[in-house]
């Protein structure tokens, strides 16, 4: 299974995705799955927008929900919770302890054994996880 992170998904809502990301999407036709908390992101995001942005992006995201990812925005459960606590033991090279935010995307990456796709594979360095980039 393909996860989309937020910051891929932001990309593919704003038509930004470069024709690198298109072709990798060819490359891997097999249909992605996104998070909840990667929408949440997304519509918090859009929410700081610009009345006419807001509504534009709005359209977008919806009509992408309702199509391209209907049915395959997985839940951050219950079954997640014992990941996010197993992972916020780790902590990275530096000695820091990782962001809520990666932690529970690598939590949902590996409840249902994903591969994370993002545009930032550095901030999961040490998690264990797999990653790829668009």
């Amino acid at each position: 299974m393909l996860l989309l992170d937020s910051d891929v998904l932001m990309d593919l809502l704003s038509g930004r995705n470069d024709q690198r990301q298109s072709e990798w999407f060819k490359l891997h036709p097999e249909r992605p799955h996104t998070s909840a908390l990667a929408v949440a992101e997304v519509l918090t995001a859009i929410g700081s927008l610009h009345e006419w942005e807001r509504f534009s992006a709005g359209k977008a995201t919806t009509t992408i929900l309702a199509t391209a990812l209907d049915r395959r925005v997985v839940p951050f459960d219950l079954d997640c919770a014992e990941p996010l606590a197993r992972l916020a033991r780790l902590k990275r090279a530096d000695g820091t302890y990782y962001p809520l935010a990666t932690l529970m995307s690598a939590a949902l990456a590996a409840r249902y054994s994903a591969e994370l796709v993002t545009g930032r594979p550095e901030e999961y360095a040490g998690l264990g996880i797999a990653t790829v980039s668009p």
